[in-house]
């Protein structure tokens, strides 16, 4: 995953990408605990159901659960970096 994949990300969450510029073996939230901090965002932001059409489209999963479970931390922030990138071409 590429910096800006995961400055996508941090942006979309509302996360400190700069700090973690700053302070590069500090905690950053790309682990398990920020997938669950990431599902919050999407379900608040209402993107939820936009992502889960997308992992059911691209991987063939079923709802967010199933898509947790199957990637894990190492490919679920790729995943939401990809999906992140055809929701930002769709809204503009």
């Amino acid at each position: 995953m590429t910096n800006e994949d995961k400055k996508l990300i941090f942006e979309y969450c509302g996360w400190d990408w700069t700090y973690v510029l700053k302070h590069p073996f500090a905690y950053h939230p790309l682990n398990s605990n920020g997938i669950l901090e990431a599902v919050r965002v999407m379900v608040s932001n209402g993107d939820i159901v936009s992502f889960e059409n997308y992992t059911e489209e691209k991987w063939r999963l079923g709802n967010i659960e199933e898509t947790i479970l199957a990637f894990q931390c190492k490919n679920f922030f790729p995943l939401m970096a990809e999906w992140l990138k055809e929701k930002n071409k769709e809204d503009k």
